[in-house]
């Protein structure tokens, strides 16, 4: 997944400190990593590394097409799941009763 990017790409979470290495190898000068005060998943954080791009690079991103890539459901989609699965469940044997 990484390798079919050919923009710069924002790295930020815990697993920067795992895959940092790997990352920058891989992508080079096109690998972003967030400050490590701003890796911690939070709404503010797209704006925060948005305002520091506009700052260095003076470049303007039309904010309404931002798109966020995640490589992973966050816990709380997972949790629903789980829940979905087991209301399905009980409703399929209710259904059979």
């Amino acid at each position: 997944l990484i390798e079919c990017k050919e923009e710069k790409v924002i790295f930020l979470g815990d697993a920067l400190e795992r895959y940092g290495e790997i990352i920058n190898q891989t992508l080079g000068i096109r690998a972003f990593e967030a400050p490590p005060s701003l890796r911690v998943n939070r709404a503010a954080l797209t704006a925060q590394l948005g305002l520091e791009r506009f700052k260095t690079e003076n470049n303007r991103d039309n904010y309404l097409k931002l798109q966020p890539l995640y490589l992973r459901r966050s816990e709380a989609e997972v949790k629903w799941e789980k829940r979905q699965k087991g209301v399905e469940t009980i409703e399929a044997k209710r259904a059979c009763d």
